[in-house]
């Protein structure tokens, strides 16, 4: 299982779509590297330690667990025994995914029209 670092100053919007694209399980607790994992269709854990991630884990149905949770590490391990046997977490709802594009598109659109 290949590990990033996250703190790579070089990893720009490119890597880091690259990077998450091949790994078997993402956990991430920056909005932008769940983003990234959720469009390269990777299963995710979303650490939530902003309700901004914590509602785009919601959003893409994918588990989160919030930063001060006592069993965050027993979570985690838990998540990566099941990578391991072969059962990682179901990556990102498709229908959450396309919905989350939308938004971000018209979001987008609004901000350059405006």
């Amino acid at each position: 299982m290949r590990v990033p670092a996250a703190e790579d100053p070089a990893l720009d919007w490119g890597a880091l779509a690259a990077t998450v694209a091949t790994t078997d399980l993402v956990v991430a607790m920056r909005y932008h590297a769940i983003a990234a994992a959720a469009l390269a269709e990777r299963p995710i854990i979303a650490i939530a330690y902003e309700p901004k991630v914590a509602a785009l884990a919601a959003d893409l149905g994918i588990p989160a667990i919030a930063v001060d949770a006592p069993d965050l590490g027993a979570t985690l391990a838990e998540h990566a025994r099941a990578v391991v046997a072969g059962t990682p977490p179901s990556p990102p709802d498709p229908a959450a995914l396309a919905d989350l594009r939308q938004r971000a598109w018209s979001a987008l659109r609004s901000a350059l029209l405006d």
